[in-house]
């Protein structure tokens, strides 16, 4: 009753300030909203667990070797099945590839979504249960042979909108890339989303089931191409996993090493070790590219909460210093310390709980703006930034903190108050808004400030510098279009010449000045390195690999230094050749001319031999902020078959006015279309 009391007092005394009131409510409304917009995608990609039963018993397995820049690696699909037979800790041990893009024919419609091919223990495995049907179990893999049976299981979100939520789905057959019949088995709930947070698997097959897959790993036997998951027994730590797997690891190099490793490759070989990190929170793209960069901002905006919180405190103090008369005469009946307290911290936290719940809209908004912007998939991102009781626990400490922050001076003044010269003084006054309270508090939110702008500066700078910087080549007048099979025609039965007419029929297009295709540049924002030798007597130097078609450094805007760029008639038919980057030829040669000269691509044991016919300026093609990487190009012309590229084109013309004829153009040739579209800037 007596909270009820000084909750009706505080309003009261809020409502006769209503200027007052509506700026405060409105500064932490931004203040905290801001910190539980960031700490709402914080907690979607980094805190939020996988909607499994125990997800803490999730863990990851990963193959590294020491010298290797590119992190992490799959297995193959020997090591998987002596793992599967040789392990003791965990209760089922999965492999689980997704993310990839596919096109599905279902009920006579077609669909570009994402597959993920999985063992039978991966649904036992996340321990839930089908919406209809069954899942993909053990029986449905078969390691040896190289193939799995022909069943599918589609994704709550796939059952809706595919198939208009039919009852009847099961036994149906759906048709996987090249027409390969798959018969629908089991529907997954809703909310599932597979491992991937920030996707959506939208059909999920066997691994093996698909021709290709099967094809691949009983061509390549030491193919490392199966990302590996495993649930530990109750009981088990992590770090006996880790112990465990870690004697068992030998053995298995031991068994899976082709017999034609010696020498240099066979200790590389046995070099590989092996990792196991928690997974409970499941794989994201997102995750590696933002959680630094969100908890840097996690502490600016932070840092603008306290400054909001110190203006606050400034403001309480003054209408506490203009109070001092009232305070002394309730004082002088009697009152305890407490009660003057009392007051002005219930106003306080009235305020606080009225900015958070504003802020929460704010933060609700804000949160998946900024996930819209981050998000740049093909797919639509089941990630949802909706407050849970995590959100809503941040947000109330936040709002109770805030309030203690800017409480703390107006109670600290009312205690060292003398009841006597309050009750002498016949008028309010607000002579303590220049006490020392007063003046601390502005010096430090003055400090804080002046910290902030210069941060924002600076961060301005950055960003100026990285839309200006040279990349070493010209990005604007550039569009890109991911290519992509249409329906019924293979994604790797091109030919030279089929593209070479996409080619042609671009530069027809008004606006357009010439046309090229490539692997993943340009502003593919991912990085792979290989080592190549300038001998191979000598140290390796890791560069990026890179396919690119004829024409393509014209294309690009970038500059032949010396020899030739890449034509059509270096296919699959020509010589094994290749152009590098001014940064890597003075890596391998110092200032010699590297044309004519031949390198050595790959690891020391199996390099292949490429002879150099042209040198270009080195240029951060694949992430902006890298400074000219070292860089190998070969002629895409010699893999079109086994390729899915980018089609790059240079326009005269602002290049988003040509995107509806380009793509318009790519369909009439009846056999892919683009999958995304986007100008390079």
């Amino acid at each position: 009753m007596r909270i009820w009391c000084d909750v009706r007092s505080a309003t009261r005394a809020l409502l006769k300030s209503p200027g007052v009131t509506v700026v405060a409510v409105s500064t932490l409304a931004l203040g905290i909203g801001a910190n539980t917009a960031i700490f709402s995608l914080l907690n979607a990609l980094v805190l939020r667990s996988l909607p499994v039963p125990h997800p803490e018993q999730l863990v990851a397995l990963a193959t590294t070797i020491p010298d290797n820049v590119n992190g992490d690696e799959p297995f193959s699909l020997q090591m998987f099945d002596e793992l599967s037979r040789g392990q003791e800790v965990f209760s089922q041990l999965f492999a689980w590839n997704g993310g990839g893009m596919n096109t599905f024919e279902a009920d006579g419609r077609y669909f570009t979504a994402s597959l993920a091919e999985v063992s039978g223990n991966y649904y036992p495995a996340m321990q839930i249960s089908p919406l209809l049907g069954r899942y993909i179990g053990p029986s449905d893999v078969a390691l040896g042979s190289g193939t799995s049976n022909a069943v599918a299981v589609v994704s709550y979100r796939a059952w809706r909108d595919w198939y208009h939520g039919d009852a009847n789905i099961l036994g149906k057959t759906i048709r996987i890339g090249d027409h390969h019949p798959f018969t629908v088995i089991g529907v997954e709930p809703e909310g599932y989303s597979g491992l991937i947070i920030d996707g959506s698997t939208d059909v999920t097959v066997p691994i093996l089931a698909l021709p290709q897959s099967g094809a691949r790993s009983l061509r390549d036997p030491v193919l490392l191409w199966l990302r590996l998951y495993g649930r530990v027994k109750p009981g088990v730590t992590l770090a006996q996993a880790r112990a465990s797997i870690g004697l068992l690891w030998p053995r298995i190099l031991e068994t899976t090493r082709p017999p034609d490793y010696e020498g240099e490759k066979r200790a590389r070989f046995f070099a590989r070790r092996i990792t196991v990190d928690p997974a409970a929170t499941g794989v994201s793209f997102l995750r590696k590219r933002f959680s630094y960069a969100l908890r840097v901002l996690l502490g600016l905006v932070g840092a603008v909460l306290l400054i909001a919180c110190l203006n606050l405190a400034n403001l309480t103090l003054a209408r506490a210093a203009a109070r001092t008369h009232e305070s002394g005469v309730r004082e002088a009946l009697g009152a305890s310390a407490w009660e003057l307290v009392r007051q002005p911290l219930m106003e306080s936290l009235l305020l606080s709980f009225s900015g958070a719940l504003l802020g929460l809209a704010l933060a609700y908004w804000g949160s998946r703006a900024l996930l819209q912007i981050a998000w740049t998939g093909l797919v639509t991102t089941p990630l949802s930034t909706a407050p849970d009781a995590r959100v809503l626990a941040f947000t109330a400490a936040a709002a109770i903190l805030s309030a203690l922050l800017f409480t703390v001076a107006p109670g600290w003044h009312a205690a060292r108050t003398d009841p006597m010269e309050a009750l002498r003084q016949q008028t309010r006054s607000v002579r303590g808004g220049s006490s020392t309270a007063g003046k601390t508090l502005l010096v430090a939110q003055m400090a804080l400030s002046l910290m902030l702008v210069a941060g924002a500066l600076l961060f301005g700078r950055t960003l100026d510098r990285l839309h200006t910087v040279d990349a070493g080549y010209q990005r604007d007048h550039l569009l890109t279009m991911m290519l992509y099979p249409q329906a019924g025609h293979r994604s790797n039965s091109y030919s030279s010449a089929y593209y070479r007419q996409v080619a042609e029929a671009m530069q027809r297009l008004p606006g357009v000045e010439s046309a090229s295709f490539s692997g993943a540049a340009p502003a593919d924002e991912f990085e792979s390195f290989e080592q190549v030798y300038g001998s191979l007597s000598g140290a390796p130097v890791e560069a990026i690999p890179e396919f690119v078609g004829p024409g393509f450094f014209h294309v690009a805007g970038m500059h032949l230094l010396s020899g030739r760029e890449f034509s059509w008639q270096d296919d699959e038919r020509a010589p094994q050749i290749a152009i590098i980057s001014q940064s890597l030829e003075e890596r391998l040669f110092g200032h010699a001319d590297a044309v004519g000269r031949t390198v050595y691509l790959g690891p020391h044991a199996r390099a292949l031999p490429l002879q150099i016919v042209g040198v270009v300026n080195s240029a951060s093609l694949w992430k902006v902020e890298s400074v000219h990487p070292p860089a190998i190009y070969r002629p895409l012309a010699q893999y079109f078959q086994d390729a899915q590229p980018l089609l790059d084109i240079r326009t005269t013309v602002d290049p988003r006015s040509i995107k509806t004829e380009a793509e318009r153009a790519l369909r009439s040739l009846g056999r892919q279309y683009s999958l995304r579209t986007m100008t390079v800037e």
